[in-house]
């Protein structure tokens, strides 16, 4: 961190921008002047022509930073920033970071420095800490420091002397003093407010004190500690997850038997599959109530090429074999479509074989071979239709790159895969390829016809990954053939990175607050941010956050006026179909929406979805899995019809029932359909009508002999469950008594 007064001078050429910006907008020749002594674009340009020209924010900036002699604001912001750090905000870092030499030699600097701050005490489980609020009891809670956090999690967010016993015993004992002297056990890890000016790997959590005694100083006894004085399970967002990154498997053990929310643990099987462990998945398998709580797992695990060990464990025991035949059956086409040959035999060995497979799992299985012969016959035998691939599909083509499956790359093409669609971390396959440094694939994604210059989620295009490859022999031909293909190098204008992300963290406060002017007002400086993404882990637009689902937990609302505030983003040219990395990556502002309980709240989940339906939002699906049957299953009827306005399909025994279409259903009962056939998570036509409150559509489809307790396979819910889960009462008791028809006639 930067000294006070660099950090001063910083603001106070922020605040000479924004006044440079402010006299253009007035007329001011003064600011004419100055813009055409500084700005290159404008130099020579007479005052009316510099006036009647738009003058963002970082061109301000631009021009400020060289009247102060600097070449650019970011140079500036260097200067500025490289006044060496507080000792105390150092000592803070290195302990937060586990750098238990820079904290040894911060201290002999000054070896009283844990003396004189509670907050560095705290950091690093010194006794001093107890002397301090013995002195002061006051300072408990107080937040200090560049974060802003309290004393508890400094005390449980640092990672210093990691696995120490005394020094966890320490910990302990200042724990349960800041408790005694009644310290908020919930806060937030984060500045007063909701926004953090500074995101690094320390603070772009929302950090609470349970989850840093799990996380970061991987305690068991300081989170027994915890737990024993109330710290609550329900308000952490991912306790169990950071449990397994911890890798402290006795605080896992701890968290498990204090019953934490049941779909965390499907959070932190996957954390097991990202980091390749087995100890802490096998302690939370007998925790995932239903077989479906493993299959975002499962797929992780076999999607990363995990070995036999730990994809058996996420498979899980076999019964109840209605509801885990068809995880497994999903995750055998996960291991053909990615070769993983022994999740192929696993499966295989619990009676799955290839009559799980679609035809576009055929085609895919045969170009992995990397023979165009086998994927010709492939193509012929299934009548492959390129239009029925769906977005996993697509994103298939990534993962191949990224794993350097060079001679299936041109095959996946050929069978139709998009060369531009991206992976769950926002990668085209042409980033993934020229980070692979393999010019074979470059030229693939190339002659397929793959946009020279997309942008990542850090806004960093294929040719600027090239420049920054470290072998010269592997990065001049890769640079040369991208700038052959039409790529061009960014013209370095914009914020820098810190400043973009201070603008987009107080956007996402106008968004969530429905502050429209603010919006206005923030995009008009800056029009980059209707393209820019959170520095969070999520890295949404600002578009996702009118979804209110999924991103920080104050950020998740909706205002009054959120359809006018999308409209607003959408007409400053935001993207409907970005994709940002909540849920796991691949998550879309439609789908957030849909499945987001604060929209349906206020009244707006239709309204917002007739705004992304003007600009272009995909609302049809594929194989009755689209928009509209998540309407459906989240019980949202103002979305549905939404949906059906804007073009979706009520085409399937699911949706017409869901949308109570009494006749349809008939005319599809008529035609053949199969009046029990499973849709998205196992649900029937009659959980849809339950879901929906239908009743006439359930009275049909009983009728014509559904079977009203068949269960679905996520939440094992029959028909009269799922009514009841929605609150149709009414109609839940005339499923429950059809149910118990069907089972005296069984």
């Amino acid at each position: 961190m930067a000294d006070s007064r660099s950090r001063l001078n910083l603001e106070h050429q922020r605040k000479r921008a924004k006044q440079l910006r402010r006299g253009h907008g007035q007329g001011s020749l003064d600011a004419a002047e100055r813009i055409a002594r500084h700005l290159p674009r404008a130099q020579g340009w007479p005052a009316d022509r510099v006036l009647a020209a738009r003058f963002t924010l970082s061109e301000a900036q631009l021009v400020v930073a060289r009247e102060a002699g600097h070449a650019s604001w970011p140079a500036m912001r260097r200067e500025l920033d490289a006044a060496a750090p507080e000792l105390g905000e150092a000592i803070l870092d290195a302990a937060l970071a586990g750098d238990d030499a820079a904290v040894a030699a911060a201290l002999a600097r000054d070896p009283s420095a844990a003396r004189g701050a509670l907050a560095v005490a705290a950091a690093l489980g010194d006794a001093a800490a107890l002397d301090l609020l013995a002195a002061d009891p006051a300072i408990a809670d107080r937040r200090t420091g560049r974060r802003g956090w309290t004393p508890l999690l400094y005390l449980c967010c640092s990672r210093y002397r990691r696995g120490d016993p005394d020094n966890a015993a320490a910990r302990v004992a200042i724990a349960r003093r800041l408790v005694e002297l009644g310290v908020e056990l919930d806060a937030v890890g984060a500045v007063p407010g909701w926004t953090s000016e500074h995101v690094t790997m320390f603070d772009e959590h929302a950090w609470r004190a349970i989850e840093g005694a799990a996380g970061c100083a991987a305690s068991a006894e300081l989170v027994r500690a915890l737990l024993a004085a109330g710290a609550s399970l329900a308000r952490t967002s991912a306790v169990l997850s950071w449990a397994v990154i911890g890798g402290e498997l006795d605080a896992l053990a701890v968290l498990l038997a204090a019953s934490p929310p049941w779909w965390q643990v499907i959070w932190a099987l996957k954390a097991c599959a990202v980091l390749d462990r087995v100890a802490p998945a096998r302690l939370l398998g007998p925790h995932a109530a239903l077989p479906a709580s493993r299959a975002p797992a499962l797929e992780e695990a076999i999607r990363r090429g995990r070995g036999a060990e730990l994809v058996e464990v996420l498979l899980g025991p076999g019964e109840p074999r209605e509801l885990v035949e068809p995880v497994w059956r999903s995750a055998y086409r996960w291991a053909v479509r990615h070769d993983h040959a022994a999740a192929r035999d696993l499966l295989r060995a619990r009676g799955i074989d290839d009559r799980a497979l679609t035809a576009v799992d055929r085609v895919i299985a045969a170009a992995l071979t990397g023979d165009p012969a086998q994927l010709a016959r492939a193509i012929a035998e299934t009548g492959h239709d390129r239009a029925a691939l769906r977005d996993d599909d697509h994103a298939v083509l990534a993962w191949a790159v990224a794993a350097h499956r060079e001679r299936a790359v041109p095959l996946l093409l050929a069978a139709g895969l998009d060369p531009d669609a991206r992976d769950r971390d926002g990668e085209t396959a042409l980033h993934l390829a020229v980070r692979a440094g393999s010019a074979a694939m470059i030229e693939a994604m190339i002659a397929a016809g793959a946009a020279p210059d997309p942008r990542n989620f850090d806004a960093r295009t294929p040719l600027e990954l090239a420049l920054a490859l470290a072998d010269p022999a592997v990065r001049a031909p890769v640079v040369r053939r991208l700038r052959d293909a039409g790529a061009r190098p960014g013209d370095g204008a914009g914020l820098d990175r810190d400043d973009l992300d201070r603008l987009f963290e107080r956007a996402a406060d106008a968004v969530a607050l429905g502050e429209l002017e603010v919006l206005r007002e923030l995009l008009d400086d800056e029009p980059g941010l209707v393209h820019a993404r959170s520095p969070r882990p999520h890295r949404a637009t600002l578009l996702h956050y009118c979804a209110a689902n999924g991103t920080e937990d104050p950020r998740q609302r909706t205002p009054p006026n959120a359809p006018a505030i999308a409209q607003l983003l959408l007409d400053r040219g935001a993207d409907v179909e970005a994709a940002c990395k909540l849920y796991g990556g691949g998550a879309r502002t439609l789908g957030l929406l849909l499945t987001s309980a604060l929209p349906r709240a206020a009244g707006l989940d239709g309204e917002l979805v007739r705004v992304l339906a003007r600009a272009g939002v995909r609302v049809a699906g594929h194989g009755g899995d689209g928009p509209l049957v998540t309407a459906i299953l989240h019980g949202s009827p103002r979305a549905a019809e939404a949906l059906v306005e804007a073009g979706a399909p009520v085409d399937s025994l699911f949706t017409a029932a869901g949308l109570d279409r009494t006749a349809e259903l008939a005319r599809l009962l008529a035609a053949g359909a199969e009046l029990d056939a499973r849709f998205r998570d196992g649900s029937t036509a009659l959980h849809a009508a339950a879901i929906m409150g239908c009743a006439d559509a359930a009275g049909l489809l009983l009728a014509h002999g559904a079977d009203p307790g068949l269960r679905d396979h996520r939440w094992g819910n029959t028909a009269a469950a799922a009514a009841r889960q929605f609150g149709r009462a009414e109609l839940a008791a005339v499923l429950d008594a059809a149910e118990r028809s069907a089972a005296r006639r069984t």
